[in-house]
């Protein structure tokens, strides 16, 4: 396996964020549930909305502990109006019907 460029860590999915949160905005909540080592809001890469946030991104906790602490708060909860949810991406049981599964985000 190739080696990967992320921080070491545990991953969160984070889905359902507010379309104006940036990197900074997603860090700022979810370090309110441990130190957050990386906060990444996913954004089109091309064409007419490049540049804008698809309402997704990913977060990485230094401590599993605080990872799950995050889960178990945010997990179905709202931030401005927004349904977020969140889980591990390797989590089977909380994926989303229809969504693509064949790439690992280990």
């Amino acid at each position: 396996m190739g080696q990967s460029n992320e921080p070491a860590g545990f991953k969160l999915f984070v889905g359902g964020i507010p379309w104006k949160y940036s990197d900074e905005d997603l860090r700022e909540h979810f370090s309110q549930y441990g130190n957050v080592i990386s906060a990444n809001v996913i954004v089109e890469k091309v064409g007419e909305h490049a540049g804008k946030s698809r309402g997704f991104g990913f977060v990485i906790y230094e401590r599993k502990e605080d990872s799950e602490e995050a889960i178990r708060v945010l997990h179905e909860s709202e931030i401005e109006g927004r349904k977020v949810q969140s889980w591990k991406p390797d989590s089977v049981e909380l994926t989303s019907p229809g969504a693509d599964h064949s790439q690992s985000c280990d």
